[in-house]
């Protein structure tokens, strides 16, 4: 499987993160990005954590934008005027890539995009948010060529309790005409005017929700 092909498909979680419906400007500074120490990533603002599992590791900045995602520079958290620019760079309608783990062929791979939702954003608009989402993200799919494409609203457990995700099957072609079957699972995370894009991928066999679990809620 070509490192190209795994990576275009990454991308396709940027489809989710970018159709709430926007409000009345709030304070932007408010965002802060997570952490990775060791293999532990630390995110409060969203309330989650992830411990990677054998085999798994972090990317680090110069290999995610290598990949052809954007990050935010390392952050002071006491610097409000940085963490304003970043905010500002999102609402303007960049995403961010916050953490990527993979193994090591990049087959398997967890990774959290941050976006701008808008105001007044709510756990209730999920579902809407997610309907919304899917025709763009189909669409996104079939013109990448991949076969069979099927994106749908399913509902997850995820740290003790059921909600909305988008759960996508598709067929991607490899060398020498075979192909193979690629697997997502998408779980929005909403936090003030943010939204979170956690996004599970795995080939062959539907692993994604055994992925999500290594993340957990972190302690307050």
């Amino acid at each position: 499987m070509s490192f190209k092909r795994v990576l275009l498909i990454v991308l396709m979680g940027t489809f989710t993160v970018s159709l709430a419906a926007c409000g009345k400007d709030r304070q932007l500074y408010e965002l802060k990005l997570g952490t990775v120490e060791g293999n532990v990533y630390t995110n409060d603002f969203f309330d989650i954590k992830v411990e990677a599992a054998e085999g798994f590791s972090y990317a680090d900045e110069e290999t995610i934008r290598a990949i052809g995602l954007a990050t935010a520079d390392t952050l002071d958290e006491s610097d409000a005027d940085i963490l304003k620019s970043v905010a500002g760079d999102l609402k303007a309608g960049k995403t961010i890539t916050d953490f990527y783990l993979s193994d090591e062929d990049y087959a398997d791979s967890l990774n959290l995009m941050i976006s701008y939702g808008g105001s007044d954003l709510q756990d209730r608009m999920l579902e809407s948010i997610i309907d919304e989402t899917i025709p763009k993200l189909q669409e996104a799919y079939e013109e990448q060529g991949l076969r069979g494409a099927k994106c749908e609203r399913s509902v997850i457990e995820f740290c003790g309790r059921k909600i909305p995700c988008i759960k996508v099957n598709a067929s991607v072609a490899l060398k020498g005409g075979a192909y193979a079957e690629i697997y997502q699972t998408q779980i929005q995370l909403i936090n003030g005017d943010y939204m979170g894009c956690l996004t599970a991928t795995t080939y062959i066999e539907d692993t994604t929700e055994e992925m999500l679990n290594m993340a957990t809620v972190t302690e307050q």
